[in-house]
């Protein structure tokens, strides 16, 4: 039977059972960061793009460093993203348009998805939608909702991606045909780093994407509902509430600019799920 769980403070742990051990993984982030940062230079001057773009045998196995170093600093950005967990990550909210950056968000993503045969859809019945909300963050969100949903669906699949107003509030849900998830792991799901006999294999991260999004979700006053059955996908929906700007005024304050180094965040946010192939330079035919 399919089950729906929504999640909220006081109906599962969160990251406050132990708020010493989350306020520690930023400071792990940070001395992990300046690791990598070295062995991925060094990396490249092993495998300069020039050589890449010069060898096949080369490109390949550049491409699986590059795609070991993806998934380690997409560990590390999860690690900085758990200041959502505790509280003490500042939203930036403003009145802005959410519909065409998840549009697009979602068109780059689509790209990826069918290196591994999935097939990526998003759907939405408004052109442009402006509420109150934090971009970075509901960014971060649908990473961590997208990761999961490419994770789980195998080739041949599909990942459908919705944005929808629905009494007062704005739904954006992500389902997969995926693997689904087992009945008695729905009443934990959003708090699984906490047990480590439910964590994903090593390959599927740290476990705390789902706690990261319903923190996110609970920042702007929402909850995250999960649907799932065995054998028959998942659907994951961010529900936050749709609040205009009084008299049509907008107001823009611009969030601080987030390094990167020159990587593309959606590769990071992918890169436990994606083929080999998305990380060569050169187009295999």
């Amino acid at each position: 039977m399919e089950r729906k769980k929504k999640t909220g403070a006081k109906q599962a742990e969160t990251a406050a059972a132990d708020p010493n051990l989350t306020a520690l993984f930023p400071n792990v982030a940070s001395q992990f960061r300046g690791a990598l940062s070295t062995l991925y230079l060094a990396a490249r001057q092993l495998a300069p793009p020039e050589a890449r773009e010069q060898s096949d045998e080369a490109d390949a196995k550049a491409a699986f460093m590059d795609q070991s170093y993806y998934r380690l600093l997409h560990m590390v950005h999860n690690l900085d993203d758990a200041a959502y967990l505790l509280g003490k990550r500042l939203y930036y909210k403003s009145f802005l348009d959410i519909v065409n950056p998840i549009g697009r968000i979602c068109g780059q993503a689509g790209d990826l998805a069918a290196m591994k045969g999935i097939t990526l859809k998003f759907t939405c019945p408004m052109d442009r939608h402006i509420c109150l909300h934090d971009p970075k963050a509901i960014k971060t969100a649908l990473y961590q909702l997208l990761s999961n949903a490419v994770k789980f669906t195998d080739d041949g699949g599909t990942i459908s991606v919705n944005l929808r107003l629905k009494d007062g509030s704005i739904d954006l849900s992500v389902a997969d045909t995926g693997c689904g998830i087992s009945e008695e792991l729905l009443p934990t799901l959003f708090d699984r780093y906490c047990h480590t006999s439910r964590m994903d294999p090593p390959r599927h991260g740290l476990g705390l994407g789902l706690s990261i999004c319903r923190s996110i979700a609970e920042g702007h006053g929402g909850v995250v509902l999960a649907e799932s059955r065995p054998g028959k996908g998942s659907t994951f929906t961010l529900s936050i509430p749709d609040i205009q700007s009084e008299g049509g005024i907008l107001q823009f304050h611009e969030p601080p600019a987030e390094y990167l180094g020159g990587f593309n965040p959606l590769l990071l946010a992918l890169a436990d799920s994606l083929p080999r192939e998305a990380f060569l330079l050169r187009s295999e035919e």
